[in-house]
């Protein structure tokens, strides 16, 4: 990962996750794309971090979920704006654990962001618009919905007690910062694309991969 975002070069492990200090030692192995994929990169998660340095995470804004109207009016005023803020301020914050230790839900998907980023050359949301949602044609697809598609948006509820309460109003929209892992607004997406698909025997028909010649170096790049 440091060959793309050289702030994790020196990453350093908290001694005890548990505790109730940010003592560290330097971590013995680097993050690679692999830790980040699979959620073995040390990293933590606002909702699994514990302690100090959860509460690192919160003054930093390393936080990219947004879960509601209410939740995000807050967080978007200390969340960083692009992903390379992102990405470098996750840098300085100790490991929960050493690099390919132990399996933990984190913002792993969320740096991919920043190193697809670096790799590309271009925005995240323009490598993805360019590289998948164009060729595609996944025009219902969006970092940020249109207005003159925020109709289509569904409102999110839940439950308290046997009320029935609106948590997250379909409209309007919240104007997302494209990140690694959130989810895409894809409106109603899954409805246009499955006639396109589906054949009457039952088989999916159509169906088009995006397999560069390029992946074909990736499969055999060390320590993917």
């Amino acid at each position: 990962v440091s060959d793309f975002i050289p702030a994790f070069r020196n990453m350093r492990v908290l001694d005890n996750p548990a505790g109730t200090t940010l003592a560290s030692h330097p971590a013995t192995r680097p993050i690679t794309i692999r830790h980040l994929l699979t959620h073995t990169a040390g990293l933590g998660y606002t909702v699994i971090t514990k302690g100090p340095l959860l509460d690192e995470y919160r003054k930093l804004g390393i936080n990219p979920a947004q879960v509601n109207v209410a939740l995000e009016s807050n967080m978007r005023a200390v969340r960083p704006p692009t992903l390379e803020d992102f990405a470098n301020k996750v840098a300085t914050l100790p490991l929960i654990a050493e690099p390919g230790a132990k399996w933990s839900y984190s913002i792993g998907l969320d740096l991919l962001g920043r190193v697809i980023e670096v790799a590309s050359g271009m925005p995240f949301d323009t490598f993805l618009q360019k590289r998948l949602f164009d060729p595609l044609k996944m025009n219902s697809t969006f970092f940020t919905v249109p207005a003159s598609e925020v109709h289509r948006l569904a409102t999110n509820y839940y439950y308290l007690g046997a009320n029935r309460v609106p948590a997250d109003p379909g409209a309007p929209d919240r104007g997302e910062r494209p990140d690694g892992a959130r989810q895409r607004h894809a409106v109603r997406q899954h409805v246009e694309r499955r006639p396109a698909m589906d054949g009457a025997d039952g088989h999916h028909h159509r169906l088009q991969r995006i397999h560069p010649p390029a992946h074909h170096g990736l499969e055999s790049l060390n320590g993917l």
